[in-house]
C-alpha cells in the first residue's frame, strides 16, 4: 500500500488527507483489468495525413486539437519566428469532413514574449477557446493566457490571463456543449525556509469568458511536484482533473518515492468534489515512473485516464489506461493500451457520446487504439502517420465528435529539417 499526504481544498472546505492506494492499477505490466478485443475492425481513415500549417519556415510544434459533437474542429500549435513572434500561437479550422475552413490565423495578440504549448476546446456551436503559455509576458515566469473565438474564427473580446502567480508548464482545458469551460494548472510557493509547496488549481468560466469563481485549489503537496493537469467535461458542466505527482522527474530517485503516480478527481459543475479525496489511478512501483496523464469524458460523465510508464533507465514501459464512472470511482483495473513497442509516450485520449474511446501515443510513429465503452479493444493498435522515417513524429493530440469520428494531430520532422503539424480524420468502427 502506498500513502501520500495531500491537502485538498474545495470551496470553504479544507483538510489534510492521507490517501491509501491498494489493489489493481499497477503501471509496470498489464493487470487483470486488461482490455479484451471485441472484434478486429480498426477505425477507418477518412482522410490521409494533411499538413495543418501553411507557414512552413521554422518549426511548427506542440499541436492541440478540439472537435465538437457535429464534427467541426480546430488545430492549434506554436510557431517559431512567424509574424514577428519569437514563438507565437496559430490555428486552423476544419469542417466535419476534415477540409480546412479559411486560412491559418494568429491566436495571440502580444508578440513580445515567447508563447508556446497551446490547449484548445470547442463548444457545440463551433465557438472555441485557445489557451497557451507565455514566458515573461506579465512579469518573471510563465503565465497562462487565452483568447475566445466565434465559430468563424473571429476573436471574441481580448486576451485574458488565467493565473496570478507563475505556473508550471501544463494546461488542462475542457468545455461543455454550451461553451462553459474549466482550466487547470499547477503553481508552487517557496517559503523563507526554502520549503517548496506545490499546488493545483482549477477555475471555472462562463461561455462569455466571465470567471464563475475565484481559482479553486484542489490539491497541494510539500514533498512532491503536482503537474501536467488535464481536464475533461461532460454535457452538464461536471468535470474531472487528472495530474501527475512526482519528485521532479529524477529517475535516479524513483526507488525512494512515496506517493508518486497519476491521480484524478471528479467534480460537479459547481466545483464540488465527488469523492472525499483524489483517486490514485496507478499504484507507484519501485523503478517505474508514471507520467503524462490524458483524460477524456462522455456526456454522461464517465471518463478514462491514460498515462505513460517508463523504467528507471527511461526505457518505455508502455501506455496504460483506467476507466472511471461519473461518481469519480474506478470502473475497473488499469490495462495496457496496445503494444509496448508501438504506444510508448505522451498519450492523448478522446471519447464519443456513447463512451467509446480512443487513445493515441508516440512510439517510432504515432499509434492509436480504439475501445468500446466497456473497455474492449475494437482491434489491434494501428499507425496513424505515414512518415517515411521512424521516430520523427511526436506529441499526438486527439479529439472526437459525438459519433466517434476522431481527429488526430501531431508534429513531424520533415525532410527540410523543419517541424510541421499534421492532422488526420478517422471513423470509429
Amino acid at each position: 500500500m502506498t500513502r501520500v499526504r495531500l491537502a485538498i481544498a474545495a470551496g470553504a472546505f479544507a483538510a489534510t488527507l492521507t490517501l491509501a492506494a491498494c489493489g489493481g492499477g499497477g503501471s509496470g505490466a498489464a493487470s487483470s483489468g486488461s482490455s479484451s478485443q471485441s472484434n478486429t475492425t480498426p477505425p477507418a481513415a477518412v482522410t490521409g495525413p494533411m499538413r495543418a500549417n501553411t507557414y512552413t519556415s521554422g518549426n511548427q510544434e506542440a499541436p492541440a486539437v478540439a472537435r465538437n459533437a457535429a464534427g467541426s474542429s480546430v488545430v492549434a500549435w506554436d510557431s517559431v519566428g512567424q509574424n514577428g513572434n519569437l514563438v507565437g500561437i496559430f490555428a486552423q479550422r476544419f469542417d466535419a469532413s476534415g477540409s480546412p475552413q479559411g486560412g491559418e490565423f494568429q491566436v495571440n495578440t502580444n508578440t513580445t514574449s515567447i508563447h508556446f504549448a497551446p490547449a484548445v476546446a470547442m463548444a457545440g456551436d463551433g465557438s472555441f477557446v485557445v489557451l497557451w503559455h507565455s514566458n515573461d509576458q506579465g512579469g518573471i515566469g510563465i503565465d497562462i493566457n487565452g483568447q475566445r473565438f466565434a465559430a468563424d474564427g473571429t476573436p471574441q473580446g481580448g486576451e485574458f490571463q488565467i493565473n496570478a502567480s507563475p505556473v508550471y508548464p501544463g494546461i488542462g482545458l475542457a468545455m461543455d456543449s454550451a461553451g462553459d469551460f474549466v482550466v487547470a494548472w499547477g503553481e508552487r510557493t517557496l517559503t523563507l525556509t526554502a520549503t517548496t509547496t506545490s499546488h493545483l488549481y482549477v477555475r471555472r468560466y462562463a461561455a462569455d469568458g466571465t470567471a464563475r469563481a475565484a481559482p479553486q485549489r484542489i490539491a497541494s503537496s510539500r514533498n512532491l511536484i503536482l503537474r501536467i493537469p488535464k481536464t475533461a467535461m461532460d454535457g452538464n458542466g461536471n468535470f474531472a482533473v487528472a495530474w501527475n505527482a512526482d519528485n521532479g522527474g529524477d529517475p535516479n530517485s524513483l526507488k525512494m518515492t512515496t506517493g508518486l503516480g497519476i491521480f484524478c478527481q471528479a467534480f460537479s459543475a459547481g466545483g464540488l468534489p465527488r469523492t472525499t479525496a483524489p483517486q490514485m489511478v496507478d499504484t507507484a512501483q519501485s523503478g517505474i515512473f508514471s507520467d503524462r496523464p490524458a483524460i477524456a469524458m462522455d456526456p454522461a460523465g464517465d471518463f478514462v485516464v491514460a498515462w505513460q510508464a517508463q523504467q528507471q533507465n527511461l526505457t518505455p514501459a508502455g501506455v496504460f489506461a483506467r476507466r472511471y464512472s461519473s461518481n469519480g470511482l474506478a470502473a475497473g483495473a488499469a490495462f495496457q493500451v496496445g503494444a509496448t513497442s508501438d504506444l510508448q509516450r505522451t498519450p492523448a485520449a478522446a471519447m464519443d457520446s456513447s463512451g467509446n474511446f480512443t487513445i493515441a501515443a508516440q512510439g517510432d510513429g504515432i499509434y492509436a487504439q480504439s475501445y468500446t465503452a466497456q473497455g474492449n479493444a475494437t482491434s489491434a493498435d494501428f499507425r496513424v502517420d505515414t512518415a517515411a522515417s521512424h521516430n520523427t513524429t511526436l506529441v499526438p493530440a486527439l479529439a472526437s465528435d459525438s459519433s466517434g469520428n476522431f481527429a488526430v494531430a501531431w508534429q513531424n520532422l520533415d525532410g527540410s529539417g523543419d517541424r510541421n503539424v499534421y492532422t488526420r480524420l478517422y471513423k470509429h468502427p
